[in-house]
């Protein structure tokens, strides 16, 4: 016992020291940034990705996956991904790593770290997603508004890009929009996010773009891919209709809702909707193995499994379940083979949405109305609250069900205009 109070004390004066040496250290971060800037000398085309988060989220994996090939196609001499963790590597094709640890509060070491990297390239691309508006705590953001300074500072183009801004507003992470470098360019995701940020700095400061997500092509040739076309073939030679389920652990995490609640919620929905409709097949759609530890180590994939054990038995014993070694690119290709897709993911909408296949959703966090502004879609999501009443929840799918062959022609003709609209977050004119 007394061991652990000493080596606590030691973390505790080491944390206050660290926090007392930050700012000075980010001082000379930046005198060292202009004094590079002179100095530095890079031929070619060469991108440096800072990502959101440590690898298990296969939306990140999705982006990161074509962020890489499309800066490749667009002739880059190099890419580079900041992984933010020794353990925590993305291994992406036609990619290096460097690990600078720039996730949580990073210390001014990094800082520091970051501009001698940062000098050996001409681009810097910051990942935006839904971390950038402060939903998730403002150190996640204002650091990260600290890079793009540095960047800017070294000369580098720099663009935070790909990001949501909710109706949730954070005065501090506001703040540091209106204090970026005017060189900082700032690409939303979709239409309401950017009328929510230009409210705040101005109009004219942001720009829009659809999610880089998009551009991520498919790989039908793995073998999961296969597997789960020929099991979508065999169900559907047998008049069943495809439903793509996502379970999302983030309503347990950030809404404190008991796991089990959830599934409960979640179940009964979906054993009233068999019902109507008998010829359901359903194939389960995790995208999230990060684990939250709150509630026993749950995942998207836990969630998954735990819910097809409660589906009645004809559903249960024929549905689909991807393993947890699934990749961003099976992902891809396993949606193709759906009718329709309920999800609470969006990336996982995103997936589904870039191969033609129509997507109605569970919404949190305003995100889900941006995307469907894109393709001129309406009525396609329900709220949390609704969902909780399960006869809302279940005329909802049943309408989406009547609805998916209609939807899916209009996805399908806007999809163009959403994939120039993705590959504007790179500004690659």
């Amino acid at each position: 016992m007394l061991l652990k109070l000493i080596k606590y004390v030691n973390f505790r004066m080491n944390q206050r020291s660290v926090r007392r040496a930050t700012p000075r250290l980010i001082k000379q971060a930046f005198e060292r940034a202009r004094a590079l800037r002179k100095s530095r000398k890079t031929t070619g085309k060469l991108a440096l990705l800072l990502p959101t988060t440590s690898p298990g989220n296969l939306g990140d994996e999705a982006v990161l996956h074509a962020t890489v090939r499309e800066l490749q196609e667009q002739g880059y001499d190099r890419v580079c991904i900041i992984s933010l963790g020794e353990h925590a590597k993305y291994e992406i094709e036609g990619s290096d790593t460097v690990v600078i640890p720039l996730e949580h509060n990073p210390d001014g070491e990094s800082y520091l770290q970051f501009v001698e990297l940062a000098s050996e390239f001409t681009d810097f691309f910051i990942w935006g997603a839904d971390i950038v508006d402060g939903t998730y705590g403002t150190g996640v953001v204002l650091h990260r508004f600290t890079l793009a300074n540095l960047a800017c500072e070294l000369g580098l183009r720099t663009t935070i890009n790909s990001f949501s801004m909710s109706q949730f507003k954070s005065p501090e992470v506001l703040n540091g929009y209106r204090s970026l470098n005017p060189a900082v360019k700032l690409y939303c995701r979709d239409a309401f996010s950017k009328e929510r940020l230009e409210s705040e700095v101005g109009e004219g400061r942001v720009r829009l773009s659809a999610d880089l997500a998009f551009l991520l092509r498919p790989d039908h040739a793995a073998p999961l891919s296969m597997k789960m076309a020929a099991w979508a073939q065999q169900h559907r030679s047998n008049g069943r209709i495809i439903l793509g389920l996502n379970i999302n652990e983030i309503f347990c995490t950030h809404f404190n809702m008991e796991p089990d609640a959830l599934l409960g919620m979640y179940a009964e929905c979906m054993t009233k909707v068999c019902k109507r409709h008998p010829n359901l097949a359903i194939a389960h759609m995790p995208h999230d193995n990060h684990q939250n530890q709150k509630f026993g180590s749950i995942s998207d994939f836990v969630l998954s499994r735990k819910l097809n054990e409660l589906l009645p038995p004809p559903i249960r014993d024929t549905s689909f379940i991807p393993p947890e070694t699934m990749r961003a690119i099976e992902v891809r290709s396993i949606c193709s083979n759906l009718d329709l897709m309920f999800t609470a993911r969006m990336h996982v909408a995103i997936a589904s949405l870039a191969v033609g296949t129509p997507v109605f959703g569970l919404a949190y966090q305003g995100k889900f109305e941006g995307l469907y502004r894109h393709f001129d879609l309406r009525d396609m999501f329900i709220t949390l609250d609704q969902f909780k009443n399960v006869d809302l929840a279940v005329d909802f799918l049943d309408r989406s069900i009547q609805r998916a062959k209609v939807v899916q022609a209009q996805v399908r003709e806007r999809l163009p205009s959403i994939l120039a609209s993705s590959r504007a977050n790179l500004d690659l004119e």
